[in-house]
């Protein structure tokens, strides 16, 4: 590949980079990120899976239809499965020999998941593995500040939750008190306050 090619796939990248950073939601982050991923490493199919907890999702992304759409992880042909399995498995990109990558979703030394990619006619080299491997790092922490933000605000709306169950708490048990105190006063012939 010549250098012209190389820079202009840095170029890309680092474009994927910035617009990436912006995404307000999962389903737009690996939308766009498909997109221009087709440009740094020529694939015919790329599927990003996400493993969070117990959960696993699954998106697909071809070259002939430039749309990104969901699709269940069982539905996922056995060798797609078997090289996503390892990557998953092992955190580390699989599969540079043949026509089909994978690369691992990473951020503080978690996997958060894969990406494959695969062409029909071709086969990978050692270069289109490592800016896969980069791309999945950095796509990897920003899935990651997601759910940290996520996390954030569910934490933030229980605490707001928590603060308005102890004011009301905190008034029920006053009311008889204030009303006590208004009817000794008054008892004792003073004049009730406000």
């Amino acid at each position: 590949m010549s250098t012209h090619a190389d820079i202009a796939r840095l170029n890309v990248l680092i474009e994927l980079f910035s617009e990436c950073a912006n995404a307000v939601d999962l389903e737009t982050l690996l939308r766009v990120a498909a997109g221009r991923l087709r440009w740094v490493i020529e694939y015919d199919e790329c599927i990003f899976v996400i493993a969070r907890d117990e959960d696993c999702s699954c998106w697909i992304g071809t070259r002939a239809n430039e749309t990104l759409r969901r699709s269940a992880l069982a539905d996922l042909p056995e060798a797609e499965m078997a090289l996503i399995g390892r990557v998953l498995e092992s955190g580390s990109p699989a599969g540079h020999a043949s026509g089909r990558i994978g690369v691992p979703l990473q951020a503080a030394g978690r996997t958060l998941g894969a990406i494959y990619f695969s062409i029909d006619v071709g086969a990978y080299t050692h270069r289109d593995m490592r800016l896969g491997h980069h791309a999945g790092q950095y796509l990897g922490s920003l899935i990651s500040r997601m759910d940290l933000e996520e996390e954030t605000r569910r934490l933030s709306r229980r605490k707001d939750d928590l603060l308005a169950l102890l004011g009301h708490e905190i008034r029920n048990p006053l009311a008889p008190i204030v009303t006590a105190v208004h009817v000794l006063k008054m008892r004792a012939g003073g004049q009730p306050t406000k």
